[in-house]
């Protein structure tokens, strides 16, 4: 399991500001159901899959295929480079920077 705080390492931060948080924001638009704007955010319970860590649905619904899948409809999908870097980060538990740079910084908070 992941800390309870931190920020996105900044290669994941990348591809969830391109990727993800242009749906996943604060407030979430075209029916996301919560925003993916900081760390904490991906720690928060996903009542649309059991309650898992939202991290852990992300895992699932950017693999090849998957249903739901994520990006969503005709949003520009992962890259080959984006998926392995979102894909790796997610398989290896989701752990936050050790730097202080990342999506949370970005977002402004």
């Amino acid at each position: 399991m992941p800390p309870a705080t931190g920020v996105f390492p900044a290669d994941v931060a990348t591809v969830l500001g391109d990727k993800c948080q242009t749906c996943h924001k604060s407030p979430p638009i075209n029916h996301a159901p919560f925003s993916l704007l900081t760390y904490a955010d991906t720690l928060k319970p996903d009542s649309l899959c059991g309650n898992v860590p939202i991290w852990q649905a992300m895992h699932y619904v950017i693999q090849p295929n998957s249903v739901p899948h994520m990006p969503f409809g005709n949003a520009p999908q992962l890259t080959s480079s984006e998926f392995t870097t979102l894909d790796g980060w997610l398989t290896g538990c989701a752990v936050p920077s050790t730097a202080d740079a990342g999506a949370d910084d970005a977002a402004g908070e």
